[in-house]
């Protein structure tokens, strides 16, 4: 211990001591944040189990076939009834990620897919005010049929990970 001429005291420590003390504390606060966490995460996906995204798809590949037959056949209000449940996903899936999601925008990749499958039913409405050719119309339900295949694919993918916990481990429902 040293004392300056001011009567501040300085007393000698070891280094590596400190160190492996604050390492010992150190670790033993973020094993218990860990676990707070991994805690909370459960919580929060369990609230998800009985709401799956994918089960929102269940009939698209239905109404999908009806808007190329509509179209083939010329039968604009069939393309357009078809269309507006194909509108509905689209909300639907907004609300469900939403849900899970404190910032729906933070998920790029689904909001960019969700504005593709928003322009080509928009477009493909234009069909049905006589707007767009038959021909024009089966690249767009080809394109919207594409998008539905994606959106399926990342609701999978978002229902996987509510399945989940944070390290990796299928979650019991």
């Amino acid at each position: 211990m040293i004392t300056n001429k001011d009567g501040v005291v300085f007393e000698n420590v070891s280094v590596p001591e400190l160190i492996r003390i604050q390492s010992k504390e150190l670790t033993a606060l973020l094993k218990k944040l860990s676990i707070e966490l991994m805690a909370d995460d459960y919580k929060y996906k369990e609230k998800f189990k009985d709401s799956k995204m994918l089960s929102l798809f269940n009939c698209t590949s239905y109404f999908c076939t009806k808007i190329a037959e509509g179209t083939r056949n010329k039968n604009t209000e069939y393309v357009r009834i078809h269309l507006e449940l194909m509108k509905s996903l689209s909300e639907k899936i907004r609300e469900h990620a939403s849900s899970r999601f404190l910032n729906i925008e933070n998920c790029t990749v689904l909001v960019h897919e969700l504005s593709d499958f928003d322009y080509a039913t928009q477009r493909l409405l234009d069909f049905t005010t006589g707007e767009m050719s038959e021909r024009d119309a089966a690249v767009f339900w080809h394109y919207l049929n594409d998008k539905r295949n994606t959106l399926s694919h990342l609701s999978s993918e978002i229902d996987d990970i509510f399945s989940h916990d944070l390290d990796g481990n299928r979650l019991p429902w």
